[in-house]
């Protein structure tokens, strides 16, 4: 069964859908507020096979040791949490951040990165080390459009 990993996980939604189709999911949750709404969702996290850790995002995925076959990852555009030493900016982090979840990605798995940072800029070695696919177009709703896009959304694999 595939094994997925949902870094900053802050809402249930889409990890209750993952669970129920019967995968293993990982959560890596920083806010206490994130953790009780997965904990209180009643089609959450229903069995063993799941595990959800409050931590360190970049600390956790580190020290993981798991390789995942999907990886959502949706970070804030900025934090300062007390539960970790200094700050994220998305801008300024995501490429260690993917470096970091890539190291975690089984050689054949997929990693979709998405972020709201208005006027964020993929920084372009990661299309040197990875495969890179922008594909907000194929994610935004056509009976909303915006220009700018309310987000931009990458899928991410190795090369």
């Amino acid at each position: 069964c595939p094994y997925i990993i949902r870094p900053f996980a802050s809402s249930s939604s889409k990890c209750s859908c993952v669970a129920q189709c019967g995968t293993r999911l990982e959560l890596a949750i920083i806010t206490r507020g994130a953790s009780s709404c997965v904990r209180t969702t009643p089609t959450g996290l229903p069995d063993a096979r799941h595990h959800r850790e409050r931590a360190d995002v970049m600390a956790w995925l580190t020290a993981a040791d798991s390789r995942f076959d999907l990886i959502l990852l949706d970070p804030p555009s900025f934090s300062n949490s007390k539960r970790t030493e200094g700050s994220f900016d998305v801008q300024a982090d995501h490429a260690n951040l993917i470096d970091a979840c890539m190291a975690r990605l089984d050689e054949n798995g997929t990693l979709y990165f998405s972020n709201n940072r208005r006027r964020f800029r993929l920084d372009a070695a990661l299309t040197e080390r990875f495969v890179v696919d922008d594909i907000t177009r194929s994610t935004l709703d056509p009976d909303f459009p915006r220009s700018p896009p309310p987000h931009r959304c990458w899928r991410v694999r190795h090369r």
